[in-house]
C-alpha cells in the first residue's frame, strides 16, 4: 500500500530527501553526485569484509560518515566482496528543535504537549497499534532494521 504524506518535509523535490542502499561490486566504484552545498549527507558503511576508499582515505565497516552534499562522491571498493552502505540525506529543515527521549519538536512547550497526550492516548491516537492497522513490530520481535530484506541478523 502507497500513503500520500501531503504534509511530509520529503514531499517537496527542492528538500532532497534522500534514503538509499547502495552496494558496490569488488573493484567497482560509485559516485554520489554533488546535489546542494547545504545538503546534509551521511554515509553509513553497514557490511564489506575490508576498507573502502573515499578520496584516498581508508574506510572500514561499521563507520559513518559526515559528507559534503555539493561535491562529487567517488567511492572505491578495494575489497573482495560487496561493500554496502547506507546513504541519507536532506536539506536542513531550518525550524527550532525540542528533543526528550523519542519526542522531537519545535518548542519546549510542545514537548511538553506531546507527553501530555501520550500519557492520555498512550500513543497520541496513532492508529497502527490497532490489530487490523499493524503497521508495527510486535513488542517481543527484537531487532527490526534488516538489510538482507527478510533476513534476520545480529547488527544493522
Amino acid at each position: 500500500m502507497i500513503r500520500k504524506l501531503p504534509y511530509s518535509w520529503a514531499k517537496d523535490p527542492n528538500h532532497r530527501v534522500g534514503v538509499a542502499l547502495i552496494t558496490i561490486d569488488a573493484g567497482a566504484s560509485y559516485t554520489i553526485k554533488a546535489s546542494s552545498a547545504s545538503l546534509n549527507r551521511f554515509l553509513f558503511y553497514y557490511e564489506g569484509n575490508a576498507a573502502i576508499k573515499i578520496e584516498e582515505q581508508s574506510i572500514d565497516a561499521g563507520y559513518l560518515l559526515d559528507l559534503q552534499g555539493g561535491e562529487d562522491i567517488v567511492i572505491k571498493n578495494i575489497t573482495n566482496g560487496d561493500a554496502k552502505l547506507l546513504l541519507l540525506e536532506g536539506e536542513p529543515i531550518n525550524e527550532p528543535v525540542a528533543a526528550y527521549g523519542p519526542f522531537v519538536m519545535n518548542t519546549e512547550q510542545e514537548l511538553e504537549e506531546s507527553f501530555r497526550e501520550y500519557r492520555r492516548t498512550q500513543f497520541g491516537g496513532w492508529p497502527w497499534g490497532q490489530e487490523e492497522a499493524a503497521l508495527v513490530h510486535a513488542k517481543d520481535a527484537g531487532r527490526f532494521a534488516s538489510y538482507h530484506f527478510g533476513k534476520e541478523i545480529d547488527k544493522p
